[in-house]
């Protein structure tokens, strides 16, 4: 009998340490740089962008964050009839990454949690004004922002990879133009 509970004690022990080495692994591959930054306190220089491109980025993007949206009713002919805000990842996943552009950085913040935050260093911006385009580099992405002259939402591509857990939308509008959208008060859920 103390053979069969050593046996399993021994068992235990292996299959604890196998698991705890899986668990690892997995924390190494899902594991993300933070960068712990706030909005107010980001360097206010250009660092090494040579243009003036950023500059006239910040006209397009004031002091907004942009949030998420999704197509809600792709018949819908008016875009806020079309679009409103990402439910599932604002209120039921918690995951939403909002997008704050500042004059050398980007900014992911967590829509549920403003102090999950992962920052990326801007290297260029490529801009056009009609019909409005503007591409952002970082050391990994670009990120292509596109949008028609009088709409109120943003089509985001990125290409490269973004290292955050959050969910990057394919849809964008200003945090001011948000109520112009539906949205569903996350608080309103009775799952």
């Amino acid at each position: 009998m103390k053979n069969l509970i050593y046996v399993f004690l021994i068992f235990l022990a292996v299959a604890c340490q196998k698991n705890q080495s899986a668990n690892n692994s997995i924390l190494e591959k899902y594991s993300y740089k933070h960068e712990k930054s706030s909005y107010k306190s980001a360097d206010k220089t250009n660092g090494n962008l040579k243009d003036n491109s950023l500059l006239k980025l910040q006209k397009e993007f004031p002091d907004d964050k942009l949030i998420g949206l999704i197509i809600i009713d792709s018949t819908a002919t008016s875009d806020s009839k079309r679009f409103g805000l990402d439910i599932s990842n604002a209120c039921y996943a918690c995951n939403l990454g909002t997008l704050k552009i500042s004059k050398d950085k980007i900014y992911i913040e967590n829509y549920c949690d403003s102090k999950e935050v992962t920052t990326f260093k801007i290297i260029k911006v490529v801009k056009n004004e009609k019909p409005f385009k503007a591409q952002i580099f970082t050391e990994d992405a670009t990120l292509t922002f596109k949008k028609d002259e009088n709409s109120l939402y943003y089509t985001l591509t990125v290409e490269g990879k973004l290292n955050t857990p959050l969910i990057i939308s394919q849809f964008y509008t200003s945090e001011v133009d948000l109520p112009s959208f539906f949205i569903h008060d996350c608080q309103n859920f009775e799952g």
